[in-house]
């Protein structure tokens, strides 16, 4: 049978709530399930999503994501895939819609993990242009993820091509309620307070993990993105998970102070001058001293600006 993955967003506080139908107005509450029981079951919709697609998109392991990079710092945009665990990958790109901001990172990070103020959507494309997937991620249980399927053949059925679809899952606004959908538009509503309850089941509740770290001066950052699912076979009470890496991009380092095309620090103009960069300000260039200047100029006050001007008579 053919599934839809749907976006996933999980525990998202806010203050509507979750109308059915429609008729004389009023609020109809989901029905509550037993999210415990729900995993329990090895036909649960996630499980066979997971088996669906696979690795598609993706490769198998922590550590083994198709790798790459963005070209520039300035320019979060393109992920360029070329290696998978140091060999040489088929290609591909990540592409973030919109760009990563790393000035929208400012939280201190949390056991080295730096955690994005807002969600990240991004697709997944082959190396033929064509999109494989995409996905959104804001933490660990608000991310979502589409993975494109085969077509199917005219006049019949493959069964081992991939049906891919959508998965989602989503805290009710103003809700204690988890709203899972499943391919096919099939839905489930969970108490979300059990996520914490179903501790046989922890390993293989569906979510996600996003590694940042936007990197610093001489240290490259990366981002990195991995999802959960049940094991594809065997028994589900306390299962590892099915851990599938989408891809791992390097964020270039910062560059070294005077280099980055700033004026920064205690540099008396971009890249030159002051006590802590070696480069000396050129002609018409800011200056405090003659000692940002380089040589065959002198730091003079010009219409009221301290400059790097030639010497008078030099």
């Amino acid at each position: 049978m053919r599934r839809v993955l749907a976006l996933a967003t999980f525990l998202v506080p806010s203050t509507l709530v979750l109308a059915h139908g429609c008729g004389d107005g009023e609020t109809d509450e989901p029905e509550i399930e037993d999210l415990c029981g729900w995993l329990a079951d090895p036909e649960n919709c996630y499980r066979e999503f997971g088996i669906d697609v696979g690795v598609r998109c993706g490769a198998f392991g922590r550590g083994q994501a198709p790798q790459g990079s963005f070209k520039t710092r300035q320019e979060l945009d393109v992920c360029i895939l070329q290696t998978q665990n140091g060999a040489e990958y088929q290609g591909g790109q990540v592409i973030f819609e919109p760009p990563l901001d790393l000035t929208a990172f400012n939280a201190p990070p949390v056991d080295g993990v730096f955690a994005p103020p807002q969600a990240i959507s991004f697709q997944l494309i082959k190396n033929d242009g064509t999109q494989c997937g995409f996905a959104r991620f804001k933490d660990k249980y608000d991310f979502s993820i589409v993975i494109n399927g085969d077509p199917v053949p005219d006049g019949g059925t493959n069964e081992d091509l991939v049906e891919g679809g959508a998965y989602e899952q989503t805290g009710l606004e103003g809700r204690d309620v988890l709203d899972v959908t499943c391919p096919k538009e099939e839905k489930h509503y969970f108490d979300r307070l059990q996520v914490t309850k179903c501790t046989s089941y922890e390993d293989i509740l569906p979510h996600a993990e996003m590694d940042f770290n936007p990197g610093s001066v001489g240290i490259n950052g990366v981002v990195r993105l991995r999802v959960f699912y049940p094991p594809v076979e065997g028994e589900l009470d306390g299962a590892s998970p099915y851990e599938v890496e989408y891809f791992e991009c390097i964020i270039p380092a910062a560059p070294e102070p005077c280099e980055d095309q700033a004026q920064n620090g205690n540099e008396t103009d971009i890249d030159c001058g002051g006590p802590d960069c070696p480069r000396k300000c050129d002609d018409d260039q800011k200056c405090q001293s003659d000692s940002d200047c380089r040589e065959t100029l002198s730091c003079q006050l010009i219409q009221g600006l301290k400059k790097c001007k030639e010497i008078p008579g030099g």
